[in-house]
């Protein structure tokens, strides 16, 4: 998927990530379980802020170093 956990993405993006709907991630947002960026009007978010947020590990298609 991505790379870089610093890299903005979209709602649409991280729903795909975290294997949700676009829906579930406004809910997220609107009960303060994730944090969001904006660029103007358009929410934009940073896997590393999410899955600390969430309790989650690596970001998406990142292999760990043993």
């Amino acid at each position: 998927m991505y790379q870089n956990p610093e890299a903005l993405l979209s709602q649409t993006q991280l729903a795909a990530s975290l294997g949700v709907s676009s829906r579930t991630v406004q809910r997220y947002v609107r009960l303060g379980k994730i944090p969001v960026h904006r660029i103007g009007p358009v929410p934009v978010f940073r896997w590393s802020e999410v899955s600390a947020a969430l309790g989650l590990g690596e970001a998406p298609g990142r292999s760990q170093t043993p």
